[in-house]
């Protein structure tokens, strides 16, 4: 396998070398959209920064930026774009975590090892994905408080094994729910995420039809954020503790391997089930001692908690060859326009690396673009964020994918039992 990397210094040669114009002879711009967080925030700046200074114009594309909603819609709206390409930022773990099932068949709720069993994950009442009534759905929900999954249950969402969410007792995998048995939605041919067009994809084809081009953040982000002070001071204080979060979010799927590697059991620690609004209040009073989040949540969590500095338990540290967000486009699009899917990509690097650079300028920048986020939050998430988009201990260049890095994800993921044996790097990579 290759390193596949996008190299910043070679930008200008790809956007034609100038900024805020292109070629006269070149065309119309191609419209196109990208797919940012669930709601703008101010980890986002880049993507307004290479609007800003005219990056995508030079790379040829006409670009609207828009929210991404949950992480199942965003790989739709990749999938399922007609004539106007569509790229999207996604975190490539949940999506790998999507896509390994669909091509291997993965583990059944119960089985050894499986979600709601007594191996591997925990049960119903405390695991991230057990199968029985009470258990948290575990559909492709995104980071913290940024991308959920739907309720399951029975009754719940369709979910046959091709389906939305069905992978690892996923939302409607319980009995009874749509889709759970033959001719259910999803469950068969033609069903949603059967075929072109959907979430996920059967043996022999491109996993759930979506191409990676560039890794925006070189670590997983994904993080346990608690109030300084509190209760919650490293890996071991989770023991007997409970945690809040979206339900079906990439850190609850990612809590047993993390735990386990961490040195303690996860079936000790409780989660329960948060949404955005109500995250900040059972923080302040006390209902619970930490959420999933980003590394970047940690701003949030302070606010909620009245300034208390707050404590970030990474998964990086223990997860160390998973990727955070990266840029992902349509197969049919990578496969088709390959050197156009390679501009959007360079163009939108260059704004990843000027907004790392230079904080504060991206920072009014997004609050030019996006009024309601402050050029002081977005200046600090961004320097949050800059040691996970540039590995100065590796000296890899902004947007490095490497295909033995996501080998050694998958095999870490099929490791925990969270995805089972099929999946490849070249299956979710534009080659």
């Amino acid at each position: 396998m290759r390193r596949r990397t996008f190299v910043v210094a070679g930008i200008a040669a790809l956007t034609g070398g100038c900024r805020g114009s292109k070629d006269d002879d070149a065309g119309p711009a191609v419209k196109a959209t990208l797919l940012i967080s669930y709601r703008a925030r101010g980890r986002d700046a880049y993507a307004y920064v290479a609007q800003e200074k005219g990056y995508f114009r030079a790379a040829g594309f006409d670009v609207t930026i828009e929210a991404g909603g949950d992480l199942e819609g965003g790989i739709r709206r990749l999938v399922g774009a007609g004539g106007s390409p569509v790229f999207a930022a996604l975190d490539l773990t949940a999506c790998l975590l999507a896509a390994g099932p669909a091509l291997s068949g993965g583990l059944e709720p119960g089985q050894p090892g499986g979600p709601g069993s007594d191996q591997g994950q925990t049960g119903a009442e405390q695991g991230p994905r057990g199968a029985g009534p009470g258990a948290l759905p575990a559909g492709q929900g995104g980071l913290g408080t940024e991308q959920g999954a739907p309720p399951a249950g029975p009754g719940g969402p369709a979910a046959g094994r091709s389906g939305p969410g069905a992978r690892l007792g996923g939302p409607g995998a319980g009995p009874g729910g749509p889709g759970a048995g033959p001719g259910g939605p999803g469950a068969g041919p033609g069903g949603p995420g059967a075929g072109p067009g959907g979430l996920t994809a059967g043996p022999g084809r491109p996993a759930a039809g979506f191409r990676f081009l560039a890794g925006i953040h070189q670590r997983t982000t994904a993080a346990i954020v608690a109030p300084g002070g509190g209760k919650i001071g490293g890996p071991r204080d989770l023991i007997g503790k409970t945690l809040a979060d979206l339900p079906g979010s990439t850190v609850r799927d990612l809590f047993p391997a993390y735990a386990r590697l961490a040195g303690i059991d996860p079936a000790r620690t409780t989660w329960v089930a948060a949404t955005p609004r109500s995250v900040a209040g059972e923080l302040a009073g006390g209902k619970v001692a930490g959420v999933g989040d980003t590394i970047a949540g940690r701003r949030a969590v302070e606010a909620a908690t009245h300034g208390r500095t707050a404590v970030v338990l990474a998964y990086s540290d223990q997860l160390q060859d998973l990727y955070g967000d990266a840029l992902a486009t349509s197969t049919a699009y990578a496969q088709a326009q390959p050197g156009s899917a390679r501009k959007f990509a360079a163009a939108l690097l260059q704004g990843l690396a000027d907004a790392i650079d230079d904080p504060a300028a991206a920072g009014l920048i997004m609050h030019r673009y996006v009024p309601a986020v402050t050029a002081e939050a977005a200046t600090a998430e961004l320097a949050l964020l800059a040691p996970y988009v540039r590995s100065s201990a590796e000296g890899l260049p902004v947007g490095a994918l490497d295909a033995n890095r996501v080998a050694r994800g998958i095999a870490l993921l099929q490791g925990a039992g969270q995805i089972g044996p099929g999946l490849t790097p070249d299956q979710v990579m534009s080659v």
